[in-house]
């Protein structure tokens, strides 16, 4: 009998060297040898189910065929009463194949499927309830049949399907009445008061740090079989690549963009829930992830190995499934099909021993996305993270690489701060951040942020202008006794030497500052965080006295100028010795200075020649005065 300590070292030195003929046998031998139960290699090939084995474009077309099947019976059943079934009159098979396909246009097939499989229900049910033909619909029949649901006590999204199905039927096949019976409110409302009545959506819950640091366990170590390796590397790249199973059915092309250890690695596809439109089906969505994972070892290291000692494609062009079906015998071999979300969720939880019913496929996606949330990433770059149809700019901003760099590189730092453990994302809200001692005010949004570009830091800001002695509020009655600078603080403030400060050096008491620009809807931007109830009307007492900033002419002409926008009055905190009397003149002059509330003039701001509603004056610019028309 061979000793078990020689079995284990030819154990490691088969699957190091990726020699896969031996890999089976290997099994065989630990079985025979009769070892422990941990030895033995797990394969994941049990969770495998026998389907046919077609490619993900063969089962698209088969679904869509099958769908295109039930619409061709529906409309066949009584041509008179749709748009196609009209057109269909006379036709062959191959003409009716030809049209239905046409009709449907980029539609997906299972959206195709899942509606005639809705109106094939009410077609069941109308011949065996019904009186007269199901054609065309009748407001009064889809309300029994909607109430028949309700007292059978049938799924409770049923009628809401139907409904669906209904106007399905009016905007893409034609029929007659089926919008009118889609619109009735009784119907609409009794569907939704049924679909009220289902269970509460069970949404897939995140690995946690441990789950997944197991996951970098198989695919780093020995213990498993190159098959189960390459597996668990396939399930690091969805879940730091924030992707649905079904993402990976049909991938197009596979890129690196590696430096030593760390890097991004692009996966592009056209196949993926987000591209409903034809012109989104015709981009590639771009896939971009980090190389960096919570283990020391980059996890694209072990996809690499991996995937080559299984004789799958690692780079370049893939036309294919990014996940496929392992079919194991004498050697390792893989099948055209891709992985299901049912295996996929039975392969997780077996790599995993966990038997939770919350656990599935889509908690890869939704694990890297919850520590972006609970680390506090902008939603904006969350929506370009999961690639959401509602992203900034546009709907189709989730296919541009570059609007991606970003976003990957704010989760590349939530996941080194996981990795640090400076970031616990499966601990209790108030201990994310165990360094912070629980309080908010420390949590480290600021580090996950992207910092300003260079391009950015060159432009001009304006900046809060300074009081006497460059203490801010010192002209308020405060202290002007400078505070203790620390080295640190010293070294932000040079690192903005680039921000211009305007009206700087004028000794003028400004009390908060912002500018008006075209893109800005009103005037209540502000450094202070001013409201417009602050900035608008003047309906307080206000004390006696004219209150005047220092450095005004008494002699020279105040100048008046109205916000085209908010309708609030301004004075300019320049004076003039001449009178304006014409808008050019007044912006030649005024453009870019300052009100003496500190607001900066632009073109939307128009001159006051004459008389103004003294209720729409700012209560800065006038404070202390009063209108000179009242008697009181």
């Amino acid at each position: 009998m061979i000793a078990p300590e020689l079995v284990q070292a030819l154990c490691r030195l088969v699957v190091t060297c990726n020699q896969l003929e031996p890999l089976r046998s290997l099994t065989v031998w630990i079985s025979v040898l009769d070892l422990s139960h941990s030895m033995k290699m797990w394969s994941c090939a049990q969770y495998v189910l026998h389907k046919s084995d077609e490619t993900y474009l063969q089962q698209k077309d088969k679904t869509m065929n099958g769908a295109l099947a039930k619409w061709k019976f529906l409309v066949l059943t009584d041509t008179r009463f749709s748009e196609v079934g009209r057109q269909l009159v006379d036709a062959d098979d191959e003409q009716i194949a030809l049209v239905l396909t046409s009709v449907m246009g980029v539609k997906s097939p299972n959206t195709v499927l899942k509606r005639a499989g809705a109106m094939m229900m009410y077609y069941r049910w109308h011949a065996v309830h019904g009186l007269e033909n199901w054609l065309p619909f009748d407001e009064s029949m889809v309300w029994q049949y909607v109430m028949y649901q309700s007292a059978t006590c049938g799924a409770a999204s049923r009628s809401q399907s139907f409904v669906q199905a209904l106007r399905f039927s009016h905007y893409v096949m034609g029929f007659d009445n089926a919008l009118h019976c889609a619109n009735s409110r009784r119907v609409v409302g009794q569907a939704q008061l049924q679909l009220s009545s289902k269970a509460p959506t069970r949404q897939a819950r995140p690995l946690t740090v441990l789950e997944v640091k197991a996951l970098h366990a198989i695919a780093d170590g020995v213990s498993h079989s190159v098959v189960d390796r390459c597996m668990a590397s396939n399930l690091l790249l969805a879940l730091y690549g924030r992707c649905r199973v079904s993402d990976l059915n049909f991938v197009h092309e596979v890129l690196h963009d590696v430096s030593g250890g760390s890097g991004f690695l692009e996966v592009s596809t056209r196949y993926h829930k987000s591209a409903r439109s034809a012109q989104q089906k015709a981009l590639l969505m771009p896939i971009v992830m980090s190389s960096s994972g919570v283990a020391d070892l980059p996890w694209i290291h072990s996809w690499i190995s991996n995937r080559k000692a299984c004789g799958l494609a690692t780079s370049g062009l893939v036309q294919g499934a990014l996940m496929p079906a392992p079919c194991l015998g004498d050697r390792v071999t893989w099948m055209k099909r891709p992985l299901s979300p049912g295996e996929v969720t039975n392969i997780l939880k077996g790599f995993l021993s966990s038997d939770d019913p919350a656990l599935s496929s889509h908690s890869l996606k939704a694990t890297t996305l919850s520590w972006a949330s609970k680390a506090e990433i902008p939603r904006e770059q969350r929506r370009i993270l999961g690639r959401h149809s509602s992203a900034v700019q546009g709907a189709d901003s989730y296919y541009s690489r570059d609007i991606s760099i970003g976003p990957v590189n704010s989760l590349l730092k939530v996941i080194n701060m996981v990795k640090d453990g400076t970031f616990m994302p499966d601990a209790s809200r108030a201990n994310y951040f165990p360094a912070g001692g629980g309080k908010s005010s420390s949590t480290p949004a600021h580090v996950v942020m992207q910092p300003f570009t260079p391009a950015y830091l060159e432009r001009g800001q304006p900046a809060t202008p300074m009081g006497p002695m460059g203490v801010p509020g010192a002209e308020r009655g405060q202290s002007t006794v400078p505070a203790p600078v620390s080295p640190a603080a010293v070294s932000d403030v040079k690192s903005e030497a680039s921000w211009s400060c305007i009206g700087a050096g004028q000794g003028l008491g400004v009390i908060e500052l912002s500018s008006d620009s075209d893109t800005e809807s009103s005037e209540s931007n502000s450094v202070a965080g001013s409201s417009d109830e602050d900035d608008a009307i003047d309906l307080e007492s206000e004390p006696e006295g004219d209150v005047r900033y220092a450095g005004c002419d008494e002699s020279a002409h105040g100048i008046v100028a109205r916000n085209t926008k908010t309708k609030v009055v301004h004075e300019c905190r320049d004076k003039s010795c001449v009178a304006f009397t014409c808008q050019d003149d007044f912006m030649k002059s005024m453009e870019g200075r300052l009100t003496l509330c500190g607001r900066m003039i632009t073109k939307n701001y128009g001159l006051i020649c004459g008389a103004f509603d003294w209720t729409a004056k700012c209560r800065v610019c006038f404070k202390g005065r009063r209108d000179p028309n009242r008697l009181d």
